[in-house]
């Protein structure tokens, strides 16, 4: 049976932590599915993979909204973005008791 240093180990854990099936890492080193579970309960914590950084993309024409749909009960209220907060909450509360 060949014995493998700890950093073999965490390079598997790694591949586990990338989205690789843990089964799949396992049977692809030759190492016991069983042996990998528990170095993953021993250091599998530890190990933190490098962040994964997702490309964005920006518009170059994004739409501000200029006002707002609030919906009380049947009834729904448009308000120009902007308006205060307890004014159209005040109308959203006199829309919802009228319906």
């Amino acid at each position: 049976m060949t014995r493998h240093a700890r950093s073999f180990w965490i390079g598997l854990l790694e591949e586990v932590s990338a989205g690789h099936a843990l089964g799949e890492v396992a049977r692809r080193h030759r190492v016991r599915e069983r042996t990998l579970r528990w170095w993953h309960w021993k250091i599998g914590r530890s190990v933190v993979a490098a962040p994964r950084f997702l490309p964005v993309v920006a518009e170059s024409a994004l739409r501000v909204p200029t006002c707002v749909e609030v919906a009380a009960g049947a009834a729904s209220l448009r308000v120009q973005v902007g308006t205060d907060v307890a004014y159209v909450a005040a109308l959203a509360r006199a829309l919802r008791d009228a319906c």
